[in-house]
């Protein structure tokens, strides 16, 4: 893999698995960029522009979960860093919590952040509409899939957010799909607003390029949360 130039942005990617944090660092190097996995808390001292880091957090309660992604994060954050919060595109382990703590870790530092959260991954049939996910085109809490594994009593990212205390905005579909430049201008009247966090819908490869493309002038203060499908974008 290409050794990363100076002018190179630094990424950190957090997964709650080392499945996510894999898959992300994958979708990173495809693009060019020299990307390592760990699952340790070993320092960030090789030349790699992107980290993984699995927090190993999937199995764990909600406290437990937000703490150890806060101690993973405050020794990392540096001017200049990229986040991006590996999160399950079904919502499976304790994002809600892992989100709260690592905003909390950002405005510690002084970096108030606004949580771009687009956990659809429309290969695997996962989508966001509404702000509700989705799995084949049908409501996530029907499936066998939300059955079997659950941390919340609905899949509306909006009320999982709030009730974990982080109020969101919505960019729908429509509004999404009216270009880059409007989905960047719901970043912006969301910071502008103080919300922690904007749940962006999200149906084809194509919507995920459009947030990923979105980044406003404010870029360096947005946090992006999702999945494998939003990492690639």
């Amino acid at each position: 893999m290409p050794v990363p130039s100076r002018t190179t942005p630094r990424w950190l990617i957090l997964a709650d698995d080392l499945t996510g944090a894999a898959d992300c660092a994958v979708a990173f190097a495809r693009r060019g960029h020299a990307a390592a996995v760990t699952w340790d808390e070993a320092a960030w001292e090789a030349d790699e522009a992107v980290l993984a880091i699995d927090a190993d957090s999937r199995g764990l309660p909600a406290g437990a979960a937000a703490t150890r992604h806060a101690a993973l994060l405050r020794p990392r954050l540096r001017p200049g860093l990229s986040l991006y919060k590996k999160i399950d595109s079904t919502l499976r382990g304790q994002p809600a919590a892992e989100l709260t703590a690592t905003l909390a870790v950002l405005r510690e530092a002084g970096r108030p952040a606004l949580a771009v959260v687009a956990p659809a991954f429309p290969a695997t049939g996962r989508t966001t509409e509404a702000g509700c996910i989705r799995l084949a085109g049908a409501r996530l809490e029907d499936s066998p899939l939300w059955a079997r594994e659950h941390s919340y009593p609905n899949a509306d990212l909006r009320n999982v957010l709030e009730n974990a205390g982080l109020p969101a905005a919505l960019l729908p579909l429509a509004e999404l799909r009216a270009g880059p430049e409007a989905a960047a201008a719901a970043m912006r009247e969301a910071l502008s607003a103080g919300r922690p966090a904007l749940v962006c819908d999200a149906t084809t490869v194509a919507d995920l390029d459009i947030i990923a493309r979105a980044t406003p002038p404010a870029g360096a203060e947005l946090a992006w949360v999702g999945s494998g499908g939003l990492a690639a974008a």
